[in-house]
């Protein structure tokens, strides 16, 4: 029997707290984030091109190139944008075939055809009334774009250009997004601000008034106002010994995988999820085509129950799709099937699989142990 392939797993799990000091200085951009099934197609082209982008930002329209902001100003750069933005109106753009920058570099991009040049005009205020450029920034001609590769190489870039020349696609464009830069591993991008063009909606006019926004994220001031609520009702609710639920993430990476020509071990395996008082929640669990079939979903899967153990949890849950191959390898590994959610997603019937982490007849928790060996995880407060 084959051994099981050698991993290093990299576990991070932390409470994101947007009320939190931070550097005097914020690395911002402005963008057109695209969404959906585009996006999520535009990213399956990253990554079969080897973008090192892939996760660490989503496919976009930059506006305004990265700039550096204070962090007293932020608030009123911000407000700007939003007026900026909320005076716009939606507008529709066709994506695609690929063009490139060479030979002046050797960027890979979708082409972004706006008859009416209303990306233009929009960037045009943004620099003007928001984030003008720095002074001594030399200013290229702006090209609307959506990057798929930034250092491809002379060759990729011909085969990518011929690959995708018919490629198509059209998006609607209501919102604009600020992102910022975080001094992270890889120092993703995240989106700290959005804005609907056209506005947004007040209702009781004449009264209270009150304007609902779409976001798909929370800015800093409604998070801070979220989290202090939630929690004060959490409290009051549960009671004094009501935890936050405790996103994390473990990574497996080896130096062994099939991903050739990458320096060092490689990422081939990610968890994610949350801990919900006594229960680990696993929300995504997914590895690497290449490297499926040797036993690397089973050392992921052991290494977040022995997390979760450390952590004082009970249980595992899931949510599986009922039909698919998946629920088979959760009920080999000790999970069962508690219930079925009819049409949950996508018209598909989804299966609730929950493993508990201590058994009545003893041996659970010490089989977890020994199996997933020992972790950087901390006790549970």
């Amino acid at each position: 029997m084959a051994s099981e392939p050698k991993l290093e797993f990299e576990h991070s799990s932390h409470q994101r707290s947007l009320s939190t000091s931070r550097a005097a200085r914020r690395r911002i951009l402005i963008a057109i984030e695209l969404r959906g099934t585009l996006s999520a197609e535009i990213d399956g082209l990253r990554r079969a091109l080897g973008s090192d982008d892939v996760g660490r930002i989503a496919p976009h329209i930059t506006l305004v190139a990265p700039t550096n902001v204070s962090s007293a100003r932020f608030e009123d750069v911000l407000a700007r944008f939003r007026g900026v933005v909320e005076r716009a109106r939606p507008f529709t753009v066709d994506i695609g075939p690929a063009g490139t920058f060479s030979p002046t570099s050797t960027v890979v991009y979708l082409t972004v055809v706006d008859p009416q040049d209303v990306v233009g005009t929009l960037r045009a205020s943004l620099v003007s009334h928001v984030l003008p450029p720095p002074s001594g920034r030399e200013e290229r001609p702006f090209v609307p774009h959506v990057s798929l590769h930034r250092r491809l190489g002379l060759d990729g870039v011909t085969s990518a250009i011929a690959t995708l020349a018919h490629f198509s696609g059209r998006f609607t464009v209501d919102q604009v997004h600020v992102l910022e830069q975080l001094d992270h591993e890889r120092r993703p991008w995240v989106t700290v601000s959005s804005a609907t063009l056209g506005g947004d909606q007040v209702v009781g006019r004449g009264g209270f008034e009150v304007t609902f926004s779409l976001r798909e994220s929370l800015e800093e001031e409604a998070a801070a106002m979220l989290e202090r609520n939630w929690a004060s009702y959490s409290v009051h609710a549960y009671g004094e010994t009501w935890a936050a639920d405790e996103p994390y993430a473990v990574v497996a990476r080896s130096s062994h995988s099939n991903h050739s020509g990458h320096s060092g071990p490689s990422v081939v395996a990610v968890a994610t999820g949350s801990l919900q008082g006594r229960t680990c929640v696993l929300d995504r669990i997914i590895v690497d085509p290449a490297e499926r079939n040797i036993g690397i979903g089973a050392q992921l899967l052991r290494y977040v129950e022995k997390m979760a153990f450390d952590r004082s949890c009970e249980s595992v849950r899931l949510l599986v799709r009922a039909d698919s191959s998946a629920l088979g390898f959760y009920l080999r590994h000790g999970y069962r099937q508690t219930e079925v959610l009819r049409a949950w997603r996508e018209q598909r019937d989804f299966a609730v699989v929950r493993r508990s982490l201590t058994r009545p007849d003893g041996p659970g928790r010490t089989r977890i142990e020994h199996e997933a060996g020992p972790t950087s995880a901390r006790p549970a407060q």
